[in-house]
């Protein structure tokens, strides 16, 4: 996998859900070579480093021939460098202990303030058409002038004009000047509202409204897209006020989840009703209900995992107070309003009935989702390519489904209830268990009948969902839109390693002798990288069952030291009789594609073809 080498995410420190982050920078002088441009009488550069919060750490300035000045950044995130001996262009950076930000400076931005804040830093990262930091660490400095500042400025500014209106900001605001303080005023209250991450090995960055959910891209290559965040359509202050309210929730089951596991010999009926107090009575997710919930929360791994306060919001709705959020953690299988999201897992808290805040569910008997998946097996040079409908049902309620929408048969397309989920696309999740009817898949393919050629960017399908096939009647209806469009066959059989992983290792049942780890090794494509991979082998003593060992990763906290080599390790000594492993991989616009082998060699027949 390709390094992710930052990720900035803006605090929401009104709500104490999310703590301000950041990474990449370095020092480092170079020596660019241009003609200085000397410094007026004016001799400093000042202004405000803050995430929402003010930045800890210190400011580091380079002119145009490398030279470098520091200096402390104040409690309040104020700074002020003394630049009588620098000449102009100047690149600034704010760095901490484990993030850094940039920002920069022409000859007329002295006497003037010089933010440095999460925009900014996006700013400069567009000018340099990848990371900010080479623009501090390179040669390229010449590329900072007064003219591609203000290009990037006024862009950024307009895509987000819709949260400066709400917030009661100029829409004349100048994100790289405009005086401010970090007191969750002003421009701070715009940097509390936004979260930015950018993923610089796809040179791709997201700009979400954590108060809303609302996101949108910005691609380091294009330093012409305008993507416009959409307008909150709820009042943010209302926002901001309920989530103090939803965090003394989240701080209430963190001290009680404390107290418990501080405790030994705890029982279930102990648990149960401490728990049951945080949930409301009319909770629904998914099929699930309330006792379904508790019966879930007795397990070890789901009590920790509820100590974790959430990183992000993903939806809000004030009017019906309901707001969702991701945590870190979904393999604890707490089912509390899932709105399952690769390795993430988002719970949707809302006012009970009597005034108070609860886990409520996203209040939906299944969960429904699309995603473009192409799977490829190198043995037989077999690529399939189509669409995958993760249908998620938890306690078995309903049976039965048909899916409608562009590219799929008149009829709809059938799925039954009865998959086991390892080999569902959708995951690393074996909730998701509806399978095409007949068909021991979920994904429909072009060798199927899918009509690509109808099928584009935001193509929204319809679920009708039976309890049992047959039923005149559905009990629910629900819809999810295609994120991006699927390459089609020839653009992908073109050529397939800029897409699939290519396996490299000599791997083979000889390989596999537990408890030895097995390790994998693979070519990175060009165009995708690898986020996560598996191996699931059968023990070869008669009814023994299967297991599965393997890595996920968030693409925004990537954890593999060498993005083309994996050692998966396995708990127990016991031989195999067969074993397949798989690698998962997704392009920088979201599509999906998934590479099979069979150790032993056999052809693989549970490929989700």
């Amino acid at each position: 996998m390709q390094q992710l080498k930052r990720g900035v995410v803006l605090a929401l420190a009104a709500a104490g859900l999310l703590s301000a982050c950041g990474g990449g920078g370095g020092g480092g002088e170079s020596d660019s070579g241009l003609t200085p441009t000397p410094a007026p009488s004016a001799k400093t550069l000042s202004g405000t480093a803050a995430t929402g919060a003010p930045f800890v750490g210190t400011v580091t300035i380079k002119d145009a021939n490398g030279k470098t000045k520091e200096a402390s950044i104040g409690t309040d995130g104020s700074y002020s460098v003394d630049v009588s001996d620098l000449v102009a262009p100047f690149v600034l950076r704010a760095q901490g202990k484990t993030s850094s930000l940039y920002s920069a400076a022409t000859l007329n931005d002295l006497n003037k303030a010089v933010n440095i804040t999460p925009l900014t830093d996006l700013i400069i990262a567009n000018i340099a058409g990848g990371p900010a930091e080479t623009l501090f660490n390179g040669t390229s400095i010449q590329a900072v002038t007064q003219e591609a500042l203000a290009k990037q400025a006024d862009l950024l500014r307009g895509r987000l004009i819709a949260v400066l209106r709400n917030l009661g900001l100029p829409e004349n605001t100048d994100l790289l000047h405009s005086p401010f303080k970090a007191d969750q005023t002003g421009l701070d209250a715009l940097l509390e509202t936004l979260s930015v991450q950018i993923d610089y090995s796809f040179s791709v960055a997201s700009i979400r409204n954590v108060l809303t959910g609302d996101q949108i891209r910005d691609d380091l290559l294009d330093p012409d897209d305008a993507d416009v965040l959409a307008d909150p359509g709820v009042d943010l202050s209302a926002v901001k006020r309920d989530l103090v309210g939803v965090n003394e929730l989240f701080a209430a089951i963190g001290a009680m989840v404390k107290s418990i596991t501080t405790q030994s010999g705890l029982s279930s009926t102990d648990l149960i009703p401490k728990m049951g107090a945080f949930i409301s009575d009319d909770y629904v997710n998914d099929g699930e209900l309330k006792p379904d919930v508790l019966s879930s929360t007795l397990k070890t791994d789901s009590i920790w995992a509820l100590r974790n306060k959430p990183e992000r919001l993903v939806s809000a709705d004030p009017v019906g107070k309901r707001y969702c959020f991701q945590f870190p953690n979904w393999n604890a299988k707490i089912k509390l309003g899932s709105t399952w999201d690769r390795d993430q897992f988002a719970s949707c808290v809302g006012k009970d009935k009597d005034g108070s805040w609860k886990f409520v569910g996203n209040g939906r008997l299944v969960d429904f989702k699309v995603m473009t998946y192409s799977s490829s097996v190198p043995e037989g040079n077999r690529i399939e390519n189509g669409i995958a409908f993760g249908v998620r049902e938890t306690m078995h309620r309903s049976y039965y489904v048909v899916i409608s929408g562009p590219g799929l048969p008149a009829a709809g397309l059938p799925m039954t209830n009865d998959m086991n989920g390892i080999n569902n696309p959708f995951a690393d999740a074996s909730w998701y268990h509806f399978d095409i009817a007949n068909d021991k898949r979920s994904v429909y393919n072009t060798s199927a009948g899918l009509d690509l050629t109808k099928v584009e960017k935001g193509a929204r399908y319809t679920a009708t969902i039976y309890a049992r096939q047959g039923d005149p009647q559905p009990i629910a209806v629900y819809q999810s839109a295609l994120k991006v469009k699927p390459l089609s066959d020839a653009e992908i059989a073109a050529d397939p390693s800029r897409f699939f992983p290519v396996l490299t290792s000599s791997t083979s049942m000889a390989d596999l002798r537990p408890p030895a780890p097995l390790a994998l090794t693979w070519a990175q494509p060009k165009l995708t990288k690898i986020v996560s991979g598996y191996i699931r082998s059968e023990l070869s003593s008669p009814g023994s069952g299967s297991t599965i060992s393997g890595f996920s990763q968030n693409l925004n906290r990537p954890y593999l030291q060498d993005p083309t080599s994996y050692q998966f390790g396995f708990g127990d000594t016991y031989a195999r009789s067969s074993a397949q492993v798989w690698l998962n991989a997704v392009d920088r616009d979201g599509r999906n594609f998934r590479v099979f082998k069979n150790l032993d060699g056999s052809a693989v027949k549970w490929s989700l073809f």
